[in-house]
């Protein structure tokens, strides 16, 4: 799936699922990036309690994220806009729920992959 973005003065950027989270360092460092400064304007911390508790403000009542927790997120930290955000949704979500042999999902993120995903790298 491609999104065509247009970026300032005409620009065009073909942005795909795939560039949301999967293979691309420069858009996992803008999506660590951007929710460790959302932690951080909510809760004064990008520590892990902090963190916890900003997933939790996105689980569902299964506490896991889902799609629609999960665009909320992103739209909350900045990430991607109206036309693009779909696109880092579904590379985000094949990221941290990819389908399993039959095509099922576990049907979102959990704590534990939103912690390990999120964790600062040194």
């Amino acid at each position: 799936m491609y999104i065509v973005a247009y970026a300032g003065r005409g620009a065009v950027h073909r942005f795909s699922s795939a560039d949301a989270a999967q293979g691309n360092a420069e858009n996992v460092r803008e999506l660590v990036t951007k929710l460790t400064a959302l932690v951080t304007k909510r809760y004064g911390a990008a520590n892990p309690a902090a963190m916890h508790r900003l997933f939790n403000d996105y689980a569902n009542a299964q506490g896991v994220v889902d799609r629609v927790g999960l665009r909320r997120l992103l739209s909350d930290a900045g990430v991607g806009n109206f036309l693009t955000r779909g696109a880092w949704v579904d590379g985000v979500m094949d990221h941290f729920d990819p389908p399993d042999a039959t095509g099922r999902r576990k049907g979102g993120i959990t704590w534990e992959a939103f912690q390990a995903g999120t964790a600062k790298k040194a």
